[in-house]
């Protein structure tokens, strides 16, 4: 559940093909992965170069756990949420509409027909919850703003699921402008349900909960419905040394707060943050400036990918 055991693990497995597959002594490995993989492939170069000779880093967003440097590599807490709401505005032109989807969504769920009516657009198994604290129906509108949040990483020129077609987000643009063309609200309604139905897939289920994550943009240990970190291992592994720093500012609003961040990972976990130990433990932006010994790493970022941000673009020597 750590970076250093999962590192251990692969030296270790690597270590014990090489031994026992006949022939396998003296081929050389190379390590690659995505996102979160990448950063480990990343790392397992840096930390066991006797065990694999190189690396393929795809999207390995090594610098947004690297906070001490983020005020000279011109990172911030938005800089994630403001890539992701340049690529509506400048590439599908639709956050304006976004924007008007979020206001709809959020005006109807203040009245119980109006959250009859969602209840029938989404196709959710029952109508959207309130939160008591906000008085608005958070885990409809997460649930929509997640699948905003995530579809520009998956925005590639050809198709990928859940998509029938590349290019995603041009498609969510088309979806939102062409229905508040028409002047309908129900027409936008209608919109943002699809977009939602396309994303999430029924997985065979004859209804969706429609209760999203919301929270830290990207994923995080605390949601906006509850103070309980996911339950799973990244909601863990938030709570340790993978933590993102992010606020959210154009397709939603959040503001990071890590007294209740930590307060979250205590009470569910034990644990606190630590969020600047992969900067300590493998060198952060040291790693793509020729400031450690990592060698024979290959990082590639897609500029539409909200991660790229936290990526190394350029080539060092």
């Amino acid at each position: 559940m750590t970076t250093e055991q999962v590192l251990a693990d692969y030296a270790e497995l690597i270590s014990h093909l090489k031994a026992t597959l006949p022939g396998a002594a003296e081929c050389p490995v190379v390590s690659f992965g995505g996102s979160y993989g990448a950063k480990l492939t990343a790392y397992l170069r840096i930390k066991y170069p006797h065990i694999v000779v190189g690396g393929l880093a795809s999207s390995a967003s090594i610098g947004y756990n690297a906070p001490n440097e983020w005020a000279s590599h011109g990172i911030d807490e938005w800089t994630w949420s403001d890539i992701v709401s340049r690529v509506y505005d400048a590439h599908g032109g639709c956050l304006d509409q976004i924007r008007n989807a979020v206001r709809l969504v959020a005006a109807l769920g203040e009245t119980t027909a109006g959250r009859a009516q969602l209840q029938q657009a989404f196709n959710l198994c029952a109508p959207p919850q309130v939160d008591p604290d906000s008085g608005m129906i958070q885990g409809l509108l997460d649930w929509f703003t997640d699948a905003i949040e995530t579809i520009p990483q998956l925005n590639y020129p050809y198709p990928v699921p859940p998509f029938r077609m590349g290019w995603p987000v041009n498609d969510t643009c088309r979806t939102l402008t062409t229905a508040q063309a028409g002047g309908s609200a129900h027409g936008l309604l209608m919109a943002a349900a699809a977009i939602t139905s396309t994303f999430y897939g029924s997985g065979g289920a004859a209804c969706f909960d429609g209760v999203g994550q919301g929270g830290i943009p990207g994923g995080g240990p605390v949601p906006a419905m509850a103070l309980d970190p996911v339950d799973d291992a990244w909601g863990f592994q938030s709570c340790t040394e993978t933590l993102h720093r992010f606020s959210s500012r154009g397709v939603r609003n959040f503001t990071f707060s890590l007294p209740r961040v930590t307060a979250v990972c205590k009470r569910s976990f034990g644990v606190e943050p630590d969020s600047v130990w992969p900067e300590l433990a493998y060198g952060g932006f040291s790693i793509a400036e020729g400031r450690t010994t990592a060698s024979n790493i290959i990082f590639s970022s897609g500029l539409l990918d909200p991660w790229h941000g936290g990526g190394f673009l350029r080539q060092w020597t």
